[in-house]
């Protein structure tokens, strides 16, 4: 998640010696981008503990998982990344899955509304953005603002 181009930073990393976020094998890196600042920790924790307005998120698929084993901890995730979200913000996304249900299932907050109503997509830029993949791992890459 970036936040005026930086990424929180906790006090404490936990990452094995030698694992690229570990800080160790990023030398380089951190000279092309010296503003940026990495962290290992879960989103939802991540955005308990940041109060500044996010205007870009890039998250992994770990909400595919998510979905199946923990759909309370998914729905949390979801309400603090748009309750941290700047109004113009955008969210990149991938999946293992082309259309992930729980894009249309998921419910949020006390008055259950759904994900999809607080997100506008752009599936034709994901689309043409995808087709541009090499890898070509995930079946669906999702692009998403915010919907004010």
């Amino acid at each position: 998640m970036i936040s005026k181009g930086v990424v929180d930073k906790p006090a404490h990393s936990t990452a094995p010696v030698g694992h690229p976020c570990s800080g160790r094998r990023l030398p380089s890196f951190r000279v092309r981008v010296p503003h940026l600042r990495l962290g290992l920790r879960a989103v939802t924790d991540f955005l308990r503990h940041h109060d500044q307005p996010i205007s870009k998120y890039v998250l992994l698929d770990h909400m595919d998982w998510m979905s199946s084993y923990q759909p309370r901890a998914l729905a949390a995730e979801w309400e603090w990344i748009l309750a941290r979200a700047r109004g113009d913000a955008r969210i990149i996304f991938r999946s293992a899955h082309a259309a992930p249900r729980y894009l249309q299932a998921l419910e949020l907050g006390p008055a259950r509304g759904r994900l999809s109503d607080r997100l506008r997509f752009h599936p034709e830029l994901a689309g043409k953005l995808q087709a541009q993949d090499r890898v070509h791992t995930y079946a669906g890459s999702h692009i998403a603002d915010v919907r004010v």
